[in-house]
């Protein structure tokens, strides 16, 4: 999920877990259940960042939400 900036300058991409993504079918798309608060100060990252090469950003996130991660064991 991404917002902020404007025309896409200062834009923050938030990433959120599956399990906090509900699909309804009267949207036809996926409604997130957490709180814009929440949102905000969720792990993040901007357009020019690359935090998915650092060990455990993904872990980050799921550990954010309270939500186990699902790797490999």
């Amino acid at each position: 999920m991404s917002f902020g900036g404007i025309l896409g300058i200062g834009e923050r991409y938030h990433p959120l877990p599956w399990k906090t993504l509900n699909y309804d079918k009267d949207l036809s798309g996926y409604v997130a259940d957490v709180s814009r608060a929440q949102l905000e100060a969720a792990p993040s990252y901007g357009r020019d960042e690359t935090p998915w090469t650092e060990p455990g950003y993904g872990r980050s996130a799921y550990d954010y939400y309270g939500l186990a991660y699902p790797g490999i064991m």
